[in-house]
């Protein structure tokens, strides 16, 4: 998805139908300071860029990594997903699964849960 003011050259976009797995270790991979022959172009390094909190990712509540993710890369750009309605999802229980978990912060409770998802659509809150 991806969302942007009229007229507006920034542009806010979100990843929402994937783990978090796979960004934690792409962001690790690239930010490395070696040369990068296959990223010629790249200005800027991708903590650079989720800094400026224009993106955001979903993250499932049944991810082992959910809060190692939050530490590592911050608490704001998760959003909260549930797989539903697939027959696997936890839901309802998923919140649970998501805000009972000892190592998140309050403050990165409420983002993950609401918060994450009000600035990425401002709209909603009518």
């Amino acid at each position: 998805m991806t969302f942007a003011k009229s007229g507006s050259k920034r542009i806010t976009w979100a990843c929402c139908r994937t783990s978090s797995a796979w960004l934690l270790a792409a962001i690790c991979k690239s930010n490395s300071k070696s040369p990068r022959p296959n990223l010629p172009n790249l200005k800027r390094l991708p903590r650079e860029v989720l800094a400026e909190g224009r993106y955001f990712h979903g993250i499932d509540s049944w991810e082992r990594s959910l809060e190692f993710c939050v530490e590592e890369l911050g608490e704001d750009l998760w959003l909260f997903a549930t797989d539903w309605p697939h027959g696997d999802s936890a839901w309802p229980e998923s919140v649970e699964q998501a805000a009972d978990r000892p190592r998140l912060t309050e403050s990165a409770r409420k983002k993950l849960l609401g918060e994450n998802a009000m600035r990425l659509c401002p709209r909603l809150r009518g």
